[in-house]
């Protein structure tokens, strides 16, 4: 399908007939395994000038697929016809895709060169040629075409990280000729040329499109294009290291990546094939962090500061280099995006998901070739979202990110099993959580691990501020996990503190007696309860710092207002009642508790 259609079986290419067969054919191959419509594909064969029995005159056709193709199935069913089992070569391609992208992400260059040009090979034109009329396919062929254009970047910054420093501008300098909007071949040239000892070039390689974007279309370059000029003038020594992206050490966090390599590799199949992906997951989870492993720092669109709607717009123009517009900002960033031919990544839209799920649906409409992908506590609601849950680590990965994480604060320490059996139990009793075990890790030095599972009680005061430089916008963990508390409503806040005292996890009828479905579905969608497989059926629990935050004795858990338990007007400071461990403490009125201090549950009298 990647150029004229041709069929073979085996090494011998099979007459599928004329031009309406052909037509057929490409039509059913490219909805993809769904089922078409008679009357789409009466439509996508004949238009206006159908024959005087398009039914019958289908039926004879789809008979002669069925008789050329007998190893193909091709089934009648009440959506229509649909063709399945047909070996493609565009699936095919999407599939060296990932291989060479999970190579690009074990570090094995030479390797994922091979297999992207070996993806390329299989091009042999423009892609559905034989439905080049047909709109309803506009959007498919945009797609594979795009997927084409990156896997040529990627290709040549594979090459450029084996060290072919030469032959990767030998092949960049074709790319720009065949698509001098894309900004990323020029980067990836530039940084080929200063490598090769040619600095002069790789300066006039920045200041050629630069011209060019500014002369035709009005725009300066984007900020990875600036940063690398700006770095090139100063000679930056990490620039002559070898490395698979453009991307400065700048654009990566200073910490390694650690047990995210398969979400990575996830990642990138489910970009190469849809549109829309959001990384959805508690907060801790390492979304931002995935985002940015995937596409480098600068090229994330950071939400959490935009508190109001109405800049939303401006606020991710300005963060892909739309600058000095005149006019609608709105219309200035379709434009951008349709000449900046990459993925646009919008970082923490919970708080926004509805203006950013209309905002995604207009782009992705004007915009057939651009890919979306969202990171969010919650799912946008776009129709053609696929979701990527991230949830805690694997138990290996966790006490291995402690480990990494405790030998960064003290060079010399060294684990021995029995520390190890203490590392699992202090990462399963903060959720294997990555910013909770960051956080914890820095603290081994002040406590050792023992002594810090002792104090897990009080776990926000323990582990402390987050430090600067990471990837969540909020001080605290009680913060950011607090954020996700401000943003349920009075039934979803009230079901949450009343399921709180579910420590083992908990049936779905506790939710239904509690508050209803309704509630149980948004807090699950917004991952503050998580849902996990019990056999036919699911049980819900939440993390043990989720329920932190969620009991009724946290100050945060209160923000922005205590919510009101169904049957009584409001949540007010009661009398003093005793705890049964370590003596009076405050309580709210008719709500089950804890001590914040002991934490042993009590329910008041």
């Amino acid at each position: 399908m990647l150029g004229p259609l041709e069929v073979r079986a085996g090494d011998q290419p099979v007459d599928v007939g004329g031009r309406l067969p052909r037509r057929l054919l490409a039509i059913l191959i490219a909805a993809e395994g769904r089922p078409v419509s008679e009357d789409s594909l009466v439509e996508g064969l004949w238009g206006d000038r159908r024959p005087r029995n398009p039914a019958g005159a289908l039926q004879v056709y789809v008979s002669r697929l069925r008789r050329v193709l007998p190893g193909t199935a091709l089934q009648r069913s009440a959506g229509g016809y649909r063709l399945l089992a047909a070996d493609t070569d565009a699936e095919r391609f999407r599939g060296h895709l990932a291989r060479a992208r999970a190579l690009v992400a074990g570090d094995r260059r030479a390797e994922a060169h091979e297999a992207f040009d070996a993806a390329l090979r299989l091009w042999r034109g423009t892609p559905y040629e034989d439905l080049a009329d047909d709109e309803s396919t506009t959007a498919i062929r945009a797609a594979l075409v795009e997927q084409r254009d990156s896997a040529q970047e990627e290709s040549a910054a594979a090459l450029l990280a084996t060290g072919d420093h030469a032959g990767a501008v030998a092949v960049l300098e074709l790319l720009v000729h065949a698509a001098p909007y894309r900004e990323r071949r020029w980067q990836l040239l530039a940084l080929a040329l200063y490598r090769s000892g040619r600095q002069a070039d790789a300066l006039n390689a920045v200041r050629r499109v630069r011209t060019l974007l500014a002369e035709e279309l009005g725009v300066g370059p984007g900020p990875e294009l600036r940063q690398l000029e700006g770095r090139i003038l100063a000679q930056d020594p990490a620039l002559a290291a070898t490395g698979f992206a453009a991307a400065t050490p700048a654009d990566r966090p200073l910490s390694s990546f650690i047990g995210r390599d398969a979400d990575l590799a996830l990642l990138d199949r489910l970009v190469a094939t849809h549109r829309l992906v959001t990384v959805v997951g508690p907060a801790g989870a390492g979304k931002t962090r995935l985002a940015v492993e995937w596409a480098g720092r600068d090229a994330v669109v950071r939400l959490a500061d935009v508190a109001d709607p109405a800049p939303l717009v401006s606020a991710v123009a300005a963060a892909i280099g739309v600058t000095g517009f005149a006019g609608d900002p709105h219309e200035a960033l379709v434009e951008r995006l349709r000449l900046h031919g990459g993925p646009v990544v919008l970082d923490n839209c919970e708080h926004l998901a509805g203006e950013v799920a209309r905002l995604v649906v207009d782009l992705l409409d004007r915009i057939p070739a651009l890919r979306v992908v969202a990171t969010s506590r919650s799912p946008l609601g776009v129709d053609g979202e696929h979701i990527l849950p991230l949830g805690p680590l694997a138990a290996d990965d966790a006490v291995t990110l402690l480990t990494d994480r405790i030998r960064a604060g003290r060079p010399g320490w060294f684990g021995h099993d029995a520390d190890r059996r203490d590392l699992r139990r202090l990462a399963d009793a903060l959720d294997r959580l990555p910013l909770a075990l960051e956080l914890a890790a820095a603290r081994v030095r002040t406590f050792g691990v023992r002594g810090l599972i002792e104090h897990l009680d009080d776990r926000f005061t323990v582990l402390g501020r987050i430090p600067h430089g990471t990837m969540t916008p909020h001080a605290t963990l009680q913060e950011a996990v607090a954020w996700s508390f401000d943003l349920l409503s009075g039934d979803e806040r009230d079901l949450a503190v009343r399921l709180w005292p579910y420590e083992g996890g908990f049936p779905v009828e506790a939710a239904a007696s509690a508050a209803g479905l309704g509630a149980l579905v948004s807090l699950v969608d917004q991952s503050v309860v998580t849902a996990e497989p019990a056999g036919s059926t699911a049980r819900y629990r939440m993390l043990e710092t989720i329920r932190r935050t969620a009991g009724p004795w946290t100050e945060i858990g209160r923000r922005p207002g205590p919510p009101t338990p169904s049957g009584s007007a409001s949540w007010s400071p009661g009398p003093r009642a005793i705890c049964r461990a370590c003596g009076p403490r405050p309580r709210w009125r008719r709500c089950v508790w804890s001590c914040r201090t002991c934490a042993r549950g009590s329910r008041t009298t």
